[in-house]
C-alpha cells in the first residue's frame, strides 16, 4: 500500500481527512500526521511517506518549507497541497516546488481520495518505468558485454570494415582504439589435471586482471575464454608501446604471485592501422606457441623469437611429453610453429631417416589416440579415417611425414574441443539448474556466474553462446512461465505470485508480465478462466 502522511494545522479538518476515509479499503497506508511542519518533518523522515498531504499555512514552519525538505530529502515523494488560499501566486509556488496536485478548502472526502488516487496512479506509472528502465539497463550491461566480445573477436580474426567503420563501433561500446600502433598479447594459464577445481581460482585472477587493467587506457583486456587472455595494448609510437607492454608484463606477474599456475604469454610485432590487429594477434599466437617447450612464467615478444636462446636440440630424441602438453593446452593456429620448432629436420636430424619417420609418426599417433581416449573422442579417428597404418604410409616422404604429425595434431586438438564443448554444456546445464532453482531469489549475473566458478564476462558470452539467449532473458522467461502457472492454477493474488517469483516490486512483475504476455497478469487470469 503507499503510504499517507497528513500534516494540518486545524485539529478539526486533521481528524475529518484521518477518519471520513477507509484508508486500508482504498488501497492506501495512513502513516501518521502533525500539526505543523516543523514536527512533521522529522516524522516524514522516519516514516519514508508515497504522498505527503499538507497545507500552508501551518506555525513554525509552513507547507512549503516542509514540502521542499521533503522533496530534498526524499525525492520520490509526492505532495498534495491543501490550502483555503486561492490566489495564483499560491498555485504557482506549488508547482515551483514540484507539488503534484493543489487542492482549495473546503475540500470533500471524495474529492480529496479522487486527487490521492490520481497521483497513486502517477506513482505507480513512474516506479513501472524505472523498474522496467532498470530491467533494460541490466539487460544492456549484458549485451554490451557479448557484443565487446563479438568485437574483439571479429578484430583479431580480420574484418573487411574500415577503420572508420572499427572506431564507430569500438566507440559505441565504449572503447578508445585510436592510436599510432599497436600490438596483441595472448597470455595462457596451464590447468591443471582437474579443471573444475582449477577454475574458480582462475576466475578469481581474470577479475583481478580486468580490475587492474580498467583503467589503463592504453590497453584493452579480453578474455577469449577462462585460462585465455588477450591484451590488446595501443600507444602513439613504437617506443612507448613496448613501455606498455612492459608495464602490461609487471602487472600481470604481480597478479599471477597469488596463484600456483603457469603461464606463459606472446606479444605480436607492432602494426600501425587498426584493421591490421589481427596480424599481431597471429604473431602474438606464433610466439606463444613457444609455451609448449621448457621453460614457464615467462614472456615472449615475436620480433625477438630468432635472437632468443632456443636449443631444439634439447628437446630430442623424441620425448612424448611436449606433444602431450601440446595437445593438453595448444590451439590450432598454434601447431603449423609447434612442429616447425620441434619437428625441424635441420636440427632433429633422425627426420631425415624412413626408419626413424615411421618411429615418430607411430609416437605422435599413440600418444594423440591415448589422449582422445582419455577425453572420450577415440571415435574421432575413426570417423575421420585414421589409422596407424595409413599414418604408416607417409613415412617415405618428408613432408609428407610432416603433414600427418600436423593431421594427428589438429584430430588431437579438435576431440579436446569437442570434449571441453561439452563441459561447457555441463556447466550451462548447471547454471540452468541453479536459475530454475533460485529464481525467487535476488539472483544476478554475478551470482549466476560465481555458482559454476566462472567470472561474469566470460559466463556471459559462454551462456549466450550455448543456450541462444541471454542470462536475464533465461531468468525472466523461467519467471514468467512460473508466474503464468500460479495465476492459472491457483487463487494467490498478483502481488504475492511476484513476490513468489523473485520480483519484490509488484509494479516491476506486472510491467514485466506484460511486455512477455501482451497483457496484465489479471487480464492472463481472467482470459484462462474463461478457456
Amino acid at each position: 500500500m503507499l503510504k499517507i502522511f497528513l500534516a494540518e494545522d486545524e485539529y478539526v479538518v486533521r481528524e475529518g481527512i484521518k477518519n471520513n476515509i477507509n484508508w486500508a479499503e482504498e488501497g492506501f497506508s495512513f502513516v501518521g500526521e502533525a500539526g505543523d511542519g516543523e514536527t512533521a518533518l522529522p516524522m516524514i523522515m522516519d516514516l519514508k511517506p508515497d504522498i505527503l498531504i499538507t497545507d500552508i499555512k501551518m506555525p513554525f514552519m509552513d507547507g512549503f518549507e516542509l514540502s521542499r525538505l521533503a522533496i530534498k530529502k526524499l525525492p520520490g515523494i509526492k505532495i498534495l497541497i491543501l490550502t483555503g488560499y486561492g490566489e495564483f501566486e499560491y498555485a504557482r509556488e506549488a508547482i515551483k516546488i514540484g507539488a503534484a496536485d493543489y487542492i482549495l478548502k473546503p475540500v470533500s472526502s471524495s474529492q480529496l481520495l479522487l486527487a490521492i488516487k490520481q497521483v497513486a496512479e502517477r506513482i505507480e506509472r513512474e516506479r513501472e518505468e524505472k523498474q522496467l528502465l532498470l530491467y533494460y539497463e541490466q539487460e544492456m550491461r549484458e549485451n554490451q558485454k557479448l557484443e565487446r566480445f563479438k568485437f574483439f573477436d571479429l578484430l583479431l580474426q580480420g574484418s573487411n570494415a574500415s577503420a572508420a567503420e572499427l572506431l564507430e563501433k569500438a566507440e559505441k561500446l565504449g572503447l578508445d582504439l585510436i592510436a599510432h600502433c599497436y600490438c596483441v598479447l595472448s597470455f595462457h594459464i596451464s590447468f591443471k589435471e582437474d579443471f573444475s577445481s582449477d577454475l574458480l581460482a582462475i576466475c578469481a585472477l581474470s577479475q583481478k586482471a580486468e580490475e587492474a587493467f580498467k583503467e589503463v587506457n592504453e590497453v584493452c583486456f579480453f578474455e577469449k575464454s577462462a585460462d585465455w587472455w588477450i591484451f590488446i595494448i595501443k600507444a602513439q609510437s613504437e617506443q612507448m608501446l613496448r613501455k606498455c607492454a612492459e608495464d602490461c608484463i609487471e602487472k600481470l606477474k604481480r597478479i599471477m604471485e597469488s596463484g600456483c599456475y603457469e603461464y606463459f604469454g606472446g606479444f605480436g610485432n607492432p602494426v600501425f592501422r587498426l584493421c591490421d590487429i589481427w596480424k599481431s594477434y597471429h604473431d602474438s599466437g606464433k610466439a606463444c606457441a613457444r609455451r609448449h617447450f621448457p621453460g614457464t612464467n615467462k614472456f615472449v615478444f615475436y620480433g625477438d623469437i630468432e635472437c632468443e636462446d632456443f636449443d631444439v636440440k634439447a628437446a630430442h630424441p623424441f620425448e612424448r611429453s611436449y606433444v602431450m602438453n601440446f595437445l593438453n593446452n595448444g590451439i590450432e593456429d598454434e601447431i603449423e610453429p609447434f612442429v616447425e620448432n620441434y619437428f625441424n629436420p635441420e636440427v632433429f636430424e633422425g627426420l631425415k631417416s624412413v626408419l626413424f619417420r615411421q618411429y615418430v609418426l607411430t609416437e605422435v599417433y599413440l600418444c594423440t589416440f591415448g589422449f582422445l581416449q582419455k577425453c572420450g573422442m577415440e571415435k574421432l579417428f575413426e570417423d575421420e579415417g585414421i589409422s596407424l597404418g595409413e599414418a604408416s604410409k607417409h613415412i617415405y616422404s618428408l613432408e609428407d611425414a610432416i603433414c600427418e604429425i600436423k593431421k594427428l595434431l589438429l584430430a588431437g586438438i579438435k576431440g579436446r574441443e569437442k570434449s571441453e564443448k561439452g563441459k561447457c554444456s555441463d556447466i550451462v546445464k548447471k547454471a540452468k539448474e541453479y536459475i530454475e532453482n533460485h529464481f525467487d531469489e535476488d539472483i544476478s549475473l554475478n551470482l549466476a556466474a560465481a555458482s559454476v566458478n566462472l567470472s561474469p564476462s566470460y559466463f556471459s558470452a559462454l551462456f549466450s553462446q550455448e543456450a541462444g539467449c541471454t542470462f536475464i532473458e533465461y531468468l525472466t522467461d523461467v519467471r514468467m512461465q512460473k508466474a503464468a502457472q500460479l495465476l492459472s492454477d491457483t487463487d494467490m493474488k498478483i502481488v504475492d505470485i511476484g513476490f513468489e517469483i523473485g520480483y519484490r516490486d509488484s509494479h516491476y512483475f506486472a510491467s514485466i508480465f506484460k511486455k512477455t504476455f501482451g497483457c496484465t497478469p489479471k487480464e492472463y487470469r481472467v482470459g484462462k478462466r474463461r478457456e
